[in-house]
């Protein structure tokens, strides 16, 4: 265990060549594996084929990355699924960065490594999903925010709400930020934002997530649409259970 004692230096250094082995590893065991996508990475591909802001029941920045990924490599399982393996690694460095600013440096790398090597993320980095996509920017949302509790900052602050459109973008799931930012605000007064940063960030935060807003209204709110008949047979469904 990484104690107090240890340099900062070398704590970063040896959090850092440990990352890169574990991104290493896992980026080697997808170039030998021979899984073929499955269906909803492949929905996700077909979806890049065609750039737009907004897809069937999805925002739209998988279907970009994966894109990006396979114009650069190939139309392969390993280059749709590359991606996961880099944004589960910047997710761990952000989230040693945000650990850094309220604790030691060996206990922020801790943070970053604990993440990395939890279940949910290990499997996730073999697979393309929309939470490895959400997850850096939501991290940098939380980064952005402890940040501002010492240092207010109207760019800072415009800056966090980028982040947060970009992981509402990746998923609509980063909602949960903003419903945990008002409980913050009205159950802890020392963490509260002051009015102007937080105004900052919402108006960042809206001016990034419009384009997607925009394409749901010209395409008759179809992913809002199909989430509520989600819901509402699963909600049936439970009902009728004995």
């Amino acid at each position: 265990m990484l104690r107090r004692s240890v340099r900062p230096e070398l704590a970063w250094t040896l959090g850092l060549l440990a990352l890169v082995a574990i991104l290493a590893a896992r980026l080697w065991v997808l170039a030998h594996s021979e899984a073929d996508l499955f269906v909803d990475e492949s929905q996700y591909w077909l979806w890049g084929q065609d750039l737009a802001f907004g897809y069937y029941s999805k925002p739209p920045l998988i279907g970009w990355v994966i894109r990006a990924a396979t114009e650069l490599g190939e139309v392969s399982a390993f280059w749709v699924r590359a991606p996961a393996v880099l944004f589960h690694g910047l997710s761990a460095i952000v989230l040693m960065l945000a650990a850094r600013q309220i604790t030691t440096a060996g206990a922020a790398v801790l943070t970053g490594l604990a993440y990395l090597t939890i279940p949910g993320v290990v499997v996730g980095s073999l697979l393309m999903s929309t939470d490895t996509i959400l997850m850096p920017f939501y991290a940098a949302a939380l980064a952005l925010y402890i940040r501002l509790l010492d240092r207010p900052s109207i760019g800072t602050a415009a800056l966090m709400g980028l982040c947060l459109g970009l992981a509402f973008m990746a998923k609509y799931a980063a909602a949960y930020f903003l419903i945990s930012a008002l409980m913050v605000h009205l159950f802890h007064p020392s963490l509260r934002l002051r009015w102007r940063e937080a105004m900052a960030a919402l108006l960042a935060f809206v001016v990034t997530i419009s384009p997607n807003l925009v394409w749901n209204l010209l395409n008759d709110l179809s992913t809002l649409s199909i989430r509520w008949t989600t819901w509402t047979g699963c909600a049936a469904a439970t009902r009728r259970r004995p």
